[in-house]
């Protein structure tokens, strides 16, 4: 039987005593909300796409992580293809439009 507070306490050791978590560039990969760049909200900063499929069991996480983008007024868009993996877009029409469409603003 596994205590889990032990199993909490002994991963949060691990964690904070990785590579990862001490680098901010690296752990920006692996927890991006972590560590949000300053001027996202500049007219040319990164211009995000973040897809969360409906049948994602990571689709909350891909809602939250629009919503902090949206939050410091990153140019973000948020697309919910019909499918349960990120590259589901592809075989949904009417979310690769929306996803066309946002990209060729970007470049005009």
């Amino acid at each position: 039987m596994c205590d889990e507070n032990f199993a909490v306490t002994e991963m949060n050791k691990l964690l904070n005593n990785s590579k990862w978590f001490k680098t901010k560039s690296l752990w920006r990969l692996c927890n991006p909300l972590q560590d949000l760049p300053n001027g996202l909200d500049h007219s040319c900063a990164t211009f995000f796409i973040i897809v969360g499929c409906k049948a994602d069991p990571l689709f909350d996480d891909a809602l939250h992580f629009h919503n902090e983008l949206t939050k410091v007024k990153a140019n973000a868009l948020f697309v919910q293809p019909n499918a349960s993996h990120a590259l589901g877009h592809l075989f949904d029409s009417k979310t690769s439009k929306v996803i066309y469409k946002s990209l060729s603003k970007q470049f005009s």
